[in-house]
């Protein structure tokens, strides 16, 4: 005689085998635990047959099955009894539109500022301290140059490279001057890149748009500057 095993955790149909007889009555079968001489019924796509209480039923079996709601949440079922939600997609669902338009400039805006980091960690250009120096030697030019009324910010200079005031406060200039050229020229870039995101159609690639603008602000350096 055919019998049918299942599983003790969940009812579910595992397999078949040939009962072995019983030795004490003739004509009879020993059928162990979670198996049962009645057959299961046949099932189609994404059904499991489970025993309970005597007799086999049919259940809806996704284990298995991903899927995402609007929401771009991901879900995985994992039980036997669950279904999909009538909503249920089955494929990841793209961001919205403007989330990956502003993801996209949001790069830009990294890389440059990354761009003009490049320059201050490199000993070069640092920004802060060249804007007071700046501002010092405009204000020591405007009172004439005086040569015993020299700034602390050139006078700093003066002692660090050997250079008179003129050329401490002419090279703070130039170095100030450099460093407009290189904002401006990062500005630039990180605008145009933006604007070119903000005119494209919905169903572009931003992040395709932004790359060239990305590898431009990325090769910039002091040594390129």
């Amino acid at each position: 005689m055919k019998i049918y095993n299942y599983s003790p955790e969940t009812g579910e149909f595992i397999g078949s085998e040939t009962a072995d007889p019983d030795p004490l009555q003739e004509n009879e079968w020993l059928i162990p635990a979670f198996a049962t001489s009645a057959e299961p019924p046949a099932l189609t796509n994404h059904q499991a047959a489970v025993f309970g209480d005597g007799e086999w039923a049919i259940v809806p079996d996704y284990r298995g099955v991903e899927y995402w709601l609007s929401d771009r949440s991901y879900h995985t079922i994992d039980q036997l009894g669950f279904e999909p939600p009538e909503d249920a997609l089955f494929e990841q669902p793209p961001e919205p539109v403007q989330q990956r338009r502003l993801e996209a400039k949001t790069t830009i805006d990294q890389m440059a500022g990354r761009a003009r980091l490049r320059f201050v960690s490199a000993g070069q250009l640092i920004e802060e301290e060249y804007r007071e120096a700046e501002k010092a030697v405009q204000e020591w030019r405007t009172a004439g140059s005086p040569t015993a009324q020299v700034p602390e910010e050139i006078s700093a200079w003066i002692d660090a490279a050997n250079m008179t005031a003129e050329e401490a406060a002419t090279d703070i200039e130039q170095t100030a001057v450099a460093w407009k050229q290189v904002l401006t020229q990062i500005r630039t870039i990180r605008l145009t890149g933006k604007a070119a995101i903000d005119n494209a159609a919905d169903d572009a690639d931003f992040m395709a748009i932004a790359q060239p603008y990305i590898d431009q602000l990325d090769a910039m350096g002091p040594s390129s500057s």
